[in-house]
């Protein structure tokens, strides 16, 4: 073969994008699970990122978006991807049934001032059942179960710890503990 030669492609897909957040608190869910179905069949999965973000790419038509996340109420819902397209969804999902969000900042007494890296653990029945620790930001985020009473500690280098008691959640709802650390 000599001279030139023309490949033309055809495009006959698109893509689907979308961020995945908690309804209870607005957060970012990480490692949801996004599926593209057609008819019962899989065609293309996906999971988000530490942003919720989500992208899958397949051929245009009619599918079914299946979200599914540790702790949240699966859905789903019917989609359409278009040629050379970008379909957007978002979805905000419930805790699962019986679940609450316990979420704060760490701020220093002038209750301004983040504090990252506190360690913040979480008990009931003076048993520690999660640890974490606040971000670049000073927030921590627990979720949890209703129906019990929580207490949360706050301990940093430098900082008098400081427990907060009898903290309560409702189902599929969120309850703000903030925390100022005094040196």
């Amino acid at each position: 073969i000599s001279g030139p030669i023309s490949i033309e492609a055809i495009v006959s897909g698109g893509d689907v994008k979308g961020k995945i957040i908690s309804q209870a608190d607005g957060t970012s869910i990480q490692s949801a699970n996004i599926s593209l179905k057609q008819e019962a069949v899989t065609i293309s999965i996906a999971t988000t990122n530490v942003l919720g973000d989500y992208e899958l790419y397949a051929s245009s038509g009619d599918y079914t978006l299946e979200i599914a996340a540790s702790g949240f109420t699966s859905t789903f819902t019917a989609i359409t991807i278009i040629a050379s397209g970008t379909t957007y969804k978002d979805f905000a999902l419930s805790l699962a049934t019986g679940e609450g969000v316990i979420l704060g900042r760490v701020t220093k007494a002038d209750g301004v001032t983040v504090i990252p890296g506190t360690i913040m653990k979480i008990k009931t029945g003076g048993a520690t059942i999660d640890t974490a620790q606040t971000n670049i930001v000073g927030t921590y985020r627990f979720v949890v179960s209703t129906g019990a009473y929580y207490d949360i500690e706050a301990s940093v280098d430098g900082y008098i710890v400081q427990t907060i008691t009898g903290i309560t959640v409702e189902d599929n709802q969120s309850t703000t503990v903030d925390f100022a650390l005094v040196l």
